[in-house]
């Protein structure tokens, strides 16, 4: 699931878990598949936290 938040400093106004950034919508318009890349550099990112704990 992914979910959008809005954040100003250090407090969340808003957390989006319906319909975040309106994710669906773009990828059809635009004929790409945003989840897919999201969740590609979600992995990523992961991977990329474990070599730095050095696991």
């Amino acid at each position: 699931m992914l979910v959008g938040t809005d954040i100003i400093g250090d407090t969340i106004l808003e957390a989006n878990v319906f319909s975040p950034g309106n994710l669906f919508s773009c990828s059809e318009m635009a004929g790409v598949n945003f989840a897919a890349k999201i969740r590609e550099s979600i992995e990523l990112l992961h991977v990329m936290a474990k070599r730095k704990r050095g696991e």
